[in-house]
């Protein structure tokens, strides 16, 4: 079972607040069906598949600004500022995980033309609750979002 919300405010033609909620529960999971936490669940700060759980949540903000550069008629230039919080109910028994909150920014290239919607994203994230042995800083490159 999952749920999810997003929804947005246009301050400006050049600025947008992206909002993400999500919760999500599965009842006697196969390995493949498991929740983690990481940049793969909207956490981009902490590493891929961390914590393996049979339920989440995460809450992401996002302020985005664009600019007018826009080249070849098919990409649009941005940037972005970030939060993201969430947990994850331990398979080890351990229960509910601490809160893993990151703070980041972010260049955004909007594909113009695509029917997709694609956005190429490079992220700068920080961890505020580090992980033994985690980096200090996470660059992520992706295309692929909650929102």
């Amino acid at each position: 079972m999952d749920a999810s919300l997003a929804t947005y405010a246009q301050w400006a033609p050049s600025r947008q607040l992206a909002i993400y909620a999500g919760a999500g529960y599965v009842h006697h999971p196969d390995p493949e069906n498991l929740y983690y936490m990481g940049g793969t669940e909207g956490l981009r700060a902490y590493s891929n598949f961390l914590h393996p759980g049979d339920a989440q949540w995460i809450l992401s903000a996002e302020q985005r600004f664009f600019t007018g550069h826009r080249w070849w008629g098919l990409f649009r230039l941005g940037f972005m500022v970030f939060a993201d919080l969430g947990g994850v109910r331990r398979m080890d028994g351990a229960g509910w995980s601490p809160i893993y909150p990151d703070v980041g920014i972010g260049l955004r290239l909007g594909d113009l033309k695509s029917s997709l919607a694609r956005v190429l994203v490079l992220s700068l994230a920080v961890p505020i609750e580090r992980q033994r042995g985690q980096s200090g800083w996470q660059v992520g490159i992706g295309n692929s979002f909650k929102f």
